[in-house]
């Protein structure tokens, strides 16, 4: 079976995390014998080709200016920060859909991840007699949510075969928004395999951000942006009984001002030097710095699929998180973390953990165990399933 996947970011180099989940998704595949192309943006000059079986296609959408779309923060960012990108969009869609049909005879379905990449794939898989399924993610519903964007994008998602979502709470807000594609919405969550790093690795992060292994860390992974609830993250680290926790965050930081605001809240209340801002680290160094770390907080008011949640509970890390449905559907309060709705209860929760050894060992037992079974090896043959219903319905198999 060969697969035409099409995704606005994708990795370009060994340690880019740029649509790491996806890079994840297509090496599973190809170890259940999937193969087929990766349809990405060009950013530079990447000739990085990090899969055997899937050919990796860089595409440029620009004539004249630079390509100031895709890849760092991501589309939407990008364009909030610089409104001017937007003009690049409809030059993207045309290159997704041009390298679609020149490269036609390498595929039999199209993938499309996330929406906007729906247009370009729906459009050429009509032209070839193509089937096309769609993965959405939490950036996508979010989009949804705007009626206008709803008219724009209901007439191509009425021409795929599946919508995947990948999280239970996405697939009911998309069945509340879109009803009338519930009967082909399919869930399938994204995968976790957990990265344990060597001793050699860790002492090499220790030094790079002056950390010690012995201090206890409080840690969030994920873009610096207003949604992810930082500020809050900061003040409960203020309030803890424990003066000496340290807090890690580790993420994008293209959002400037919001980051300067961290900042100042945490010179505010007096945490200032106890608040590390790392920056975007390549995925084997995140892993390092959960190993490292304590708890996971994560304050945030929406997630589609929490991805770093799901892998600091695959090593064993407790996590304290805000009482949102994506945190819900991995994280059983009182069991493997603790879900909170206010900033005291997050302080107590943590405070318990901290205070009560046994209750944090047993905690991180059942955080492990909660995630066990859950590789890309499963998430992938899902999507094969869904790859060969597809084919099926169209008279492609």
């Amino acid at each position: 079976m060969k697969i035409a996947i099409v995704t606005t970011s994708f990795p370009r180099t060994p340690s880019d995390d740029a649509g790491i989940f996806v890079a994840r998704l297509v090496g599973a595949l190809e170890q259940e014998s999937i193969g087929g192309i990766v349809i990405a943006p060009k950013d530079c000059d990447e000739k990085y080709q990090p899969h055997t079986n899937f050919k990796t296609i860089r595409v440029g959408y620009t004539v004249i200016f630079r390509r100031m779309l895709a890849f760092g923060s991501g589309i939407l960012p990008n364009i909030k920060r610089n409104p001017w990108a937007v003009i690049q969009i409809p030059g993207l869609l045309f290159a997704f859909m041009r390298s679609l049909v020149h490269h036609r005879a390498e595929y039999t379905l199209i993938h499309a991840n996330w929406l906007i990449n729906v247009v370009p794939s729906v459009c050429a898989g009509l032209l070839l007699g193509k089937p096309v399924i769609v993965t959405a993610r939490g950036e996508d519903l979010r989009l949804l949510r705007s009626k206008l964007v709803r008219v724009i994008i209901q007439p191509f998602l009425a021409q795929v075969s599946s919508i995947i979502v990948v999280g239970e709470s996405l697939s009911n807000e998309l069945g509340e928004l879109l009803p009338s594609l519930r009967n082909r919405t399919v869930t399938i969550e994204n995968g976790v395999e957990p990265q344990v790093p060597s001793i050699d690795m860790l002492h090499a992060l220790c030094k790079k951000f002056s950390l010690d292994s012995a201090q206890k860390y409080l840690v969030f992974v994920g873009s610096i942006i207003p949604r992810k609830g930082i500020e809050e993250t900061i003040t409960i680290l203020s309030q803890l009984q424990d003066p000496s926790i340290e807090l890690l965050l580790c993420g994008r930081l293209e959002h400037s001002e919001y980051v300067e605001r961290c900042k100042q809240v945490a010179e505010e209340v007096g945490v200032g030097e106890r608040v590390h801002f790392l920056g975007p680290l390549p995925p084997s160094d995140v892993w390092g710095i959960l190993v490292m770390s304590t708890i996971f907080l994560s304050s945030s008011e929406f997630e589609g699929r929490p991805n770093a949640v799901l892998e600091a509970l695959s090593l064993g890390i407790p996590v304290v998180a805000s009482k949102i449905p994506a945190h819900e559907s991995v994280i059983e309060s009182g069991y493997s973390g603790h879900l909170f709705s206010s900033t005291e209860d997050a302080v107590k929760a943590i405070d318990g953990l901290l205070v009560d050894k046994e209750k944090f060992i047993q905690t991180s037992e059942n955080a492990r165990r909660s995630m066990a079974g859950q590789g890309w090896r499963k998430t992938a043959r899902m999507y094969v399933d869904v790859y060969k219903s597809a084919q099926e319905k169209s008279g492609e198999l």
